[in-house]
């Protein structure tokens, strides 16, 4: 029998972790263990009532809560579904997950279909997106694309030859596009249609603006020292939150000018020939 270990890295978002663990207790094929990566016991909801949870407390850092995971998970685990706690997943997520990774010895990675992404179009809310998701009309399309970090799905010896990158700290800023790049090179990388699941975009707990601008900035030019990133890819990602953080109005859940002061920062240190993403964690 497959083992499916449910891994969330979370951190001051007791109510929103809450939720997430709420929506896995209805799934069809229910996970047979759930770890939760915090940084404090103020992280978790007041009540845990899904069976097999287990909380790990540590570091904070998408990264180094994930790798806490990894770490942490004995060899009776067979597959690892690394979801974002503002995701909602379709009932029937893991049950189609088990049987694409038992169909598809050749895939390493995948992510399901986000059928909508409150991180692109605002913060969607949990009701709405459940309802959503119940209109959905599965299908078994499988395309060829980097796995996206709200959701990704991997064998847990894959995961354990991978890891994450710890040099990019705090939110992690491109981290699926290294683990996808890397996963890559030893097998298929893909979405998988037939898991669905909407992507709330839940802003309350992320980093400042400044951080995360600067982290737009040097995660991409590291990335490319590293061989993850062509130059062009390298490039696109610079212009592309540089046009944004310049065009784009603030709002009350994306802070522009925070960010283009960290693009800024970012810029400065690349010219000064420090390409190191834990230096963000110098600024304020």
């Amino acid at each position: 029998m497959v083992h499916i270990a449910v891994a969330i890295a979370s951190k001051g978002r007791p109510e929103v972790l809450g939720d997430v663990l709420d929506g896995l207790s209805t799934q069809v094929r229910p996970p047979d263990s759930v770890w939760l990566s915090v940084t404090s016991p103020d992280d978790l909801p007041g009540e845990l009532e899904l069976r097999d949870v287990r909380v790990l407390i540590g570091p904070p850092g998408l990264t180094t809560q994930r790798n806490a995971v990894i770490d942490a998970i004995g060899p009776e685990v067979d597959v690892l579904v690394f979801l974002d706690d503002d995701a909602e997943l379709h009932p029937d997520y893991l049950a189609r997950a088990e049987g694409f990774l038992a169909d598809r010895s050749d895939v390493v990675l995948f992510s399901g279909l986000v059928v909508a992404d409150g991180a692109a179009t605002g913060q969607l809310e949990r009701e709405p997106a459940r309802a959503l998701l119940a209109a959905h009309r599965a299908s078994d399309a499988v395309v060829a694309e980097p796995a996206y970090g709200c959701n990704m799905v991997i064998r847990a010896s894959d995961a354990r030859a991978l890891r994450f990158d710890e040099n990019l700290p705090l939110y992690g800023w491109l981290e699926d596009r290294d683990f996808s790049v890397r996963a890559a090179r030893t097998g298929a990388v893909v979405r998988f249609d037939g898991c669905a699941l909407v992507h709330l975009g839940v802003s309350t707990g992320r980093e400042n603006g400044t951080r995360l601008g600067y982290q737009q900035v040097v995660h991409p030019a590291y990335l490319h020292r590293k061989g993850v990133l062509g130059r062009g890819q390298t490039a696109k990602f610079l212009t592309r939150a540089l046009a944004a953080n310049l065009v784009r109005r603030s709002s009350g859940r994306v802070d522009r000018p925070g960010r283009l002061r960290g693009n800024v920062l970012g810029l400065l240190a690349l010219a000064q020939g420090h390409v190191d993403p834990q230096l963000v964690l110098l600024l304020p």
